[in-house]
């Protein structure tokens, strides 16, 4: 049971939103690209198109390209909060939205349904609400470092919430192969280590 209403929580997400604009203009993030925030399909796939163009006129005659897709297993369940709180320190957001945002994470709990009349409630000190206003914007926080690791030239990464997209695109299969298990393996050192 959270203690913000639907309006407060999206007034908080606005608030966390507008004050990271402020302070992080440094690297273009692709985390919630304006195209996922749409959920319009064909304009993530005209961006991805535009950015692997890279100014060539016709890529595709000479070139292979291939996306691979990766699933962030149990992202909403095992976000940690203590990451969550000082990433945003880092990010210098501001101790208020700070506090808001640890007292919306503190003393929650699941409820565990075994039958009709037993429950028991659990008390959980991880992960993000599914669904919730905050969900996805808190689930982003620690996630966004993944998008900073460093990837060969002609690799793009797309993310929204748990999911991740790596695009590739070379001029020969073992260039294009090398491209993505680099970057993959990459993507699972950053995961491992965070």
């Amino acid at each position: 049971m959270s203690l913000f209403t639907n309006e407060e929580m999206a007034i908080i997400a606005i608030a966390l939103d507008e004050n990271e604009e402020d302070q992080c203009k440094v690297k273009e993030r692709k985390w919630v690209h304006e195209a996922c925030q749409k959920r319009e399909t064909e304009a993530e796939f005209h961006t991805l198109y535009k950015k692997l163009l890279n100014g060539q006129r016709n890529p595709w005659a000479s070139r292979l390209c291939a996306m691979v897709t990766v699933d962030v297993k149990n992202a909403f369940k095992s976000a940690n909060w203590t990451n969550i709180v000082e990433e945003l320190d880092r990010r210098t957001i501001s101790p208020y939205l700070i506090n808001v945002i640890q007292n919306y994470l503190q003393n929650r709990c699941i409820i565990i349904k075994n039958g009709e009349e037993n429950k028991e409630n659990v008390k959980v000190n991880s992960g993000v609400p599914q669904g919730s206003v905050l969900g996805l914007l808190l689930l982003n926080i620690p996630y966004d470092g993944v998008l900073q690791i460093p990837i060969p030239g002609d690799v793009v990464l797309i993310g929204f919430a748990d999911d991740l997209a790596v695009v590739a695109t070379a001029k020969k299969e073992e260039a294009l192969q090398r491209k993505l298990n680099t970057t993959l393996d990459r993507l699972a050192n950053w995961m491992r280590e965070n």
